[in-house]
């Protein structure tokens, strides 16, 4: 029996219910990045890895021309104008998640996905990346210590939500967005292809998965294969053996299989085997979808399955792809910047799906609840490490903007937020150096390292923690150096009047002499 209050609940009370968690998502992020810009007298947040790198002066020019890395070019751009890199980490922050997040509603009510479910939905998906990496306390054991590219069951390794790391995979994921908006307002296939240039290699891999399998199903459907299960697998073998096949043969060009290569050289980043590899979190999907259709509890009809088996086999496939190559690089990417979409999409067709409304919309509230949780926890860290590094850099950062190359700083992790701070600065001697494609844009470089130990190794005495920082910084760098060997590329322009061969160094950290 219906009554008055039953209108109101689902019209109004409802959908605010669903409204503030998510809300709460945006604001556990946007709050403490927007406070510490307030409040900090050198702005040096970050909320993901190798931000402060990208995002800096060299760089960005470092990866400005490489596949997956050209929206560094609008990077630069703003260097240009005078916006450091932790200010357009802030703007970026506070535009694109949202407006990502907006463009995934949207899609979703042309599916005719309510409006209230249609922002809870889009919340899950943009921000559901840390109900499945190291975010979340059920990952951690099952990476292990130390942690390997090649176990058998694998999760994502990150701890903060993917789409807020400036530019990759954030740029990637607003542009995959507007694509799938695009396809769904228009109806023209061809928009879906648009993104692929500009994304980041380990996005690009599953949605070109997705695709592929997504328009071999169908097409397999409605000419040729009556059974769809039948469709699904021959779509699915298609799919990998070309993607496998496309991947070697872009292996080959970009030079991975000889032996010199210097990625190869890397063991963080290349690793070689043909060991399949299960994701943990699409097991444990599996299992729950599995559970869900056997005791009745989900609502599943042939289309919601076809999007299921495309996903579950586009997560499973991106990830085995080495069996073909031979080798795996950076196998913790995909899961990190690729699969954290496609899981979390299967996320929210598994609520999606629950018969019982009350048990779904309480499945869906408690899911950004945690998502939020995870969030902050993320976030305190974050916030303590900007919060620290401010107030070290800040009483010598003027000396540090007029002569930054000159600098030792023998706390690394601050040397490397130095560049971060402002527009157009030269990094710090620190472990940004490291990157080839930053450490060789100058090739006096190893001679201003040199000077640099001389000048400390001078100064500070023997047994102390910040020349044993310093020295262990200078010997990863010559290792990296020596591994990569030359770009036998010109200098950078800047190079000939940045200084490099004067010995005009000085100590900047805090109670160093």
């Amino acid at each position: 029996m219906k009554t008055r209050f039953q209108p109101v609940w689902s019209t109004r009370i409802l959908p605010l219910i669903l409204v503030i968690p998510s809300v709460a998502v945006f604001l556990v992020y946007l709050i403490p990045e927007w406070r510490a810009f307030l409040v900090s007298d050198v702005f040096v947040y970050t909320n993901g890895w190798d931000e402060e790198f990208y995002l800096s002066w060299q760089g960005a020019l470092a990866f400005r021309n490489s596949p997956g890395y050209f929206p560094l070019h609008l990077v630069v751009a703003l260097q240009k104008i005078g916006l450091s890199g932790a200010f357009q980490n802030l703007i970026f922050d506070t535009v694109l998640p949202p407006a990502t997040a907006l463009l995934v509603a949207l899609s979703l009510k042309i599916l005719k996905v309510d409006s209230a479910r249609a922002v809870a939905y889009a919340t899950l998906i943009c921000f559901g990346s840390v109900l499945f990496n190291a975010c979340n306390p059920l990952i951690e054991p099952v990476l292990g210590n130390p942690r390997s590219n090649t176990i058998l069951i694998m999760a994502a390794w990150e701890v903060y939500p993917s789409i807020l790391r400036t530019p990759n995979p954030q740029v990637p994921f607003f542009l995959v967005a507007c694509a799938v908006y695009g396809y769904l307002r228009f109806d023209r296939w061809w928009i879906l292809i648009l993104p692929l240039p500009l994304l980041y290699y380990f996005t690009a891999v599953p949605y070109v998965f997705v695709l592929v399998l997504g328009f071999l199903y169908r097409q397999l459907r409605l000419r040729y294969i009556g059974n769809p299960a039948i469709a699904m697998f021959v779509a699915s073998a298609v799919t990998f053996v070309l993607s496998g096949v496309g991947l070697v043969c872009l292996s080959y060009l970009m030079g991975l299989y000889q032996p010199g290569q210097h990625w190869r050289q890397n063991s963080y980043v290349f690793s070689e085997t043909r060991t399949p590899q299960l994701p943990a979190a699409l097991i444990a999907l599996a299992v729950v979808f599995a559970l869900g259709m056997l005791s009745g509890l989900l609502r599943i009809n042939r289309r919601m399955a076809a999007s299921i088996w495309i996903l579950g086999i586009a997560s499973l496939g991106s990830v085995n792809l080495h069996i073909f190559t031979g080798f795996m690089l950076v196998q913790k990417n995909y899961y990190d910047y690729g699969l954290s979409i496609t899981l979390a999409i299967l996320t929210a067709i598994l609520i999606d799906s629950i018969r019982l409304d009350l048990a779904k919309y309480a499945a869906l509230i408690a899911t950004l609840v945690i998502i939020s949780v995870f969030s902050y926890r993320s976030h305190r860290h974050w916030i303590r490490t900007a919060a620290e590094l401010s107030a070290e850099m800040s009483p010598g950062i003027d000396k540090l903007r007029a002569d930054p190359l000159h600098a030792v700083i023998p706390k690394t992790e601050l040397a490397a937020r130095v560049a971060f701070s402002t527009p157009r600065l030269l990094a710090p001697f620190s472990n940004l150096y490291y990157y080839f494609e930053m450490s060789s844009q100058c090739s006096a470089l190893p001679v201003l390292v040199a000077n640099l130990m001389e000048f400390s190794n001078a100064r500070l005495p023997p047994a102390s923690k910040e020349l044993a920082e310093l020295s262990d910084t200078a010997r990863s760098f010559e290792m990296y150096r020596q591994r990569f060997g030359k770009s036998g590329k010109p200098d950078y322009s800047y190079c000939a009047a940045a200084g490099f061969e004067t010995r005009d160094f000085y100590f900047v950290h805090p109670g160093a002499p």
